[in-house]
């Protein structure tokens, strides 16, 4: 929600462009620490508990975001909002372990993945909808983000049903060390954390590719943004209507091929057909429904190496999701500010490229077996 809003971020604070696309990495930064805190929390303390009040605290900071006068003062709330916000990742996808198993496991995951991916195809739009039609500023996304945080709190209480008792299998003393014993656990979850750091990163840059290289007036780099945000959920529409009949080491693998088609074919049309938008946007298209399929596969695949459920298994995975997702948001938001792209769009073809040599290699693991 915030992305169509960061230029206006960096007017009002009178911010570099580098600058200004760094704010969500910031976001970032607390999320990351936060995925340390709450998955182990959650296996001494009742889930539901954590994240009702956890939601809670994000609305009211949210709020406070929007009176926020100072950089400093906006970057540190923002942090905060990062922290709590990993609260519902961590926690998250362990409560979805306690509850489902096996092949249920994986369409619950392949669903959840769906509405994940609905955040950015969706949240953009919204966001550039009402900032403009309500005349508003930047402080209006935060309006946003505390309405729907207040909405999901109401749900949450209202009709998520939880056992009030510890997760039993949770108390295990030899989870951290089996864990760090899983070559396959993290083989699948790097081949699915590199490329959501594109997303991620996508966010943040996107609006500026579609105006300064592209040279897209407003409106129209609106569209294209909305285009291809959307496209990343109907790659996660994809993997839900597949995960019945393909693994999801194997939805990994398609998925990982897609995204290294389209960051190779944008590195191209860059090179050869500079500054032609709708190539360019067609090749993010594709490199960002490939991504809509690895995110929820990618998940799946990581936690499908875990025996146990336990809320470690899930803080590790998104610590190291949130991870990438910072390195490569910082990495991007410094190399779009050199004079020309083709080094953004090396990093992308990079890390397109690793995602795929890990589910190449996990998927040969999984057919050895």
């Amino acid at each position: 929600m915030l992305s169509p809003v960061i230029p206006a971020i960096g007017d009002s604070f009178a911010l570099s462009g580098k600058s200004a696309r760094l704010i969500l990495s910031y976001g970032f930064a607390g999320y990351m620490v936060g995925q340390l805190v709450w998955g182990p929390v959650s296996d001494r303390i009742n889930r539901s508990s954590i994240i009702i009040v956890n939601l809670a605290l994000y609305m009211l900071v949210s709020l406070s975001a929007m009176l926020m006068t100072t950089e400093a003062a906006l970057v540190a709330t923002y942090i905060t909002m990062g922290f709590l916000s990993s609260t519902f990742t961590s926690v998250g996808n362990a409560m979805l372990k306690d509850r489902y198993e096996g092949d249920d496991y994986i369409r619950i995951v392949a669903t959840v993945g769906v509405v994940m991916a609905a955040g950015p195809a969706i949240g953009p739009g919204l966001s550039v909808a009402i900032v403009t039609y309500s005349k508003g500023g930047w402080q209006v996304a935060f309006l946003l983000l505390g309405f729907v945080s207040l909405i999901s709190l109401l749900g949450f209480s209202l009709f998520c049903r939880y056992p009030s008792r510890k997760t039993p299998v949770a108390t295990r003393s030899d989870h951290s060390t089996s864990l760090l014993r899983n070559g396959r656990y993290f083989a699948a979850l790097f081949s699915f954390s590199l490329p959501f750091g594109i997303v991620m990163s996508y966010l943040a840059v996107g609006p500026y590719i579609l105006q300064q290289y592209y040279a897209l007036p407003i409106h129209m780099a609106h569209i294209g943004f909305g285009m291809t945000t959307f496209v990343y959920l109907l790659g996660a529409l994809f993997f839900r209507a597949r995960s019945a009949s393909m693994t999801p080491i194997t939805a990994l693998y398609v998925g990982t091929i897609i995204a290294l088609g389209g960051a190779a074919t944008l590195l191209l049309c860059a090179t050869i057909w500079p500054h032609e938008a709708w190539l360019g946007v067609l090749a993010l298209c594709l490199l960002l429904g490939g991504a809509g399929i690895i995110v929820p596969a990618g998940k799946a695949a990581t936690m499908g190496q875990v025996d146990n459920a336990f809320g470690t298994a899930a803080s590790t995975m998104k610590f190291v999701q949130s991870a990438c997702a910072l390195m490569v948001t910082v990495c991007a938001a410094v190399l779009f500010s050199t004079q020309s792209i083709l080094p953004l769009l090396l990093l992308y073809l990079g890390v397109a490229l690793l995602a795929c040599l890990g589910a190449i290699l996990l998927r040969r693991a999984s057919l050895a077996n």
